[in-house]
C-alpha cells in the first residue's frame, strides 16, 4: 500500500489498452529488478551544483517502493502532467532530471531536487532534509 504523501498528482483516466500496457511495463520492471539488473537499469543518481559539498546520492530503487514514476517524473501543460509513462524506458535522455531542469527549459536542477525531494521529506516526516544528510562526505 503506497503512502500518501501530500503531493498532488494529475491521474489521467486510462482506458483498459492503456492499463493493461501500464501492467505490463510493471511486470517489466520487476522482472528486470528480480533477475539482478536493478542497480544498472535504475541507477543511484548523484548530483553536485557546489563545489563545496560532495554530491548528493538519490537511491531511486528504494523510492519505487512507495512511489509511482509519475509522483516525479513529469512533463507539465496546463497544469498537467501528461508525460507518458511508456516513455520511462533506460537510456531514455528526456527522463533525466537534468534534460529539462537545466536553468534554460526548466530552473535548475539543484532547485529542483531541494524543492520536490525536501518538500516531499518534511510532508512525510522522514528522510534526509539538511544538507549533510543528503551531502554525505565519502
Amino acid at each position: 500500500m503506497k503512502k500518501n504523501t501530500g503531493i498532488n498528482v494529475y491521474t489521467p483516466k486510462r482506458g483498459l489498452a492503456k492499463n493493461i500496457g501500464l501492467a505490463g511495463l510493471g511486470a517489466l520492471i520487476l522482472l528486470v529488478t528480480v533477475l539482478g539488473y536493478g542497480k544498472e537499469f535504475f541507477p543511484h543518481l548523484r548530483a553536485a551544483e557546489n563545489e563545496n559539498l560532495p554530491s548528493a546520492h538519490f537511491p531511486h530503487e528504494a523510492h519505487m517502493d512507495f512511489l509511482d514514476c509519475l509522483d516525479c517524473h513529469h512533463q507539465y501543460e496546463n497544469g498537467e502532467n501528461t508525460l507518458n509513462e511508456a516513455d520511462l524506458y533506460e537510456g531514455n535522455p528526456d527522463i533525466q532530471c537534468g534534460s529539462c531542469h537545466n536553468g534554460k527549459k526548466s530552473f535548475p536542477l539543484l532547485r529542483a531536487f531541494h524543492r520536490q525531494c525536501i518538500q516531499c521529506h518534511e510532508q512525510e516526516d522522514t528522510g534526509p532534509v539538511n544538507c549533510g544528510e543528503c551531502h554525505e562526505k565519502s
